[in-house]
């Protein structure tokens, strides 16, 4: 398997160039990253427990979600992405977003959506 490519991006999120997963990583380049929460019906929030195999943070507990946009993705179309891979289940073509966030000295950009899911399965935006 081929490692992952990210987008490169500059301060106000302008994509500057393209490099391997290992690479941003190892030199802390700006890129992009989603998270999602999910809801139950009765406000209840899923989270799940970061794998020990995971290069960051293993064995953190985290948002439902989660992962990196692939070079040239968009942050709605990786929102739902993660959610499929993660969790095993469709979402909407369009989730809620909460908002942004980059905390100091991080090398991350992220947008947090939400989206609710009902007892029987079923979802909707939140």
């Amino acid at each position: 398997m081929s490692e992952e490519i990210f987008d490169v991006v500059n301060d106000r999120n302008e994509v500057i160039g393209q490099e391997t997963r290992s690479v941003v990583h190892a030199r802390g380049l700006k890129h992009r990253a989603v998270h999602v929460l999910v809801f139950r019906k009765n406000g209840d929030l899923f989270i799940q427990k970061r794998s020990m195999a995971k290069d960051a943070d293993p064995g953190r507990w985290d948002t439902s979600a989660a992962g990196h946009l692939d070079a040239g993705e968009g942050y709605m179309e990786a929102a739902r992405r993660e959610v499929k891979e993660e969790l095993g289940v469709d979402c909407p073509d369009s989730l809620t977003f909460l908002f942004f966030y980059s905390y100091p000295r991080s090398y991350v950009l992220w947008p947090t959506f939400a989206h609710q899911f009902s007892k029987n399965g079923g979802s909707r935006k939140h």
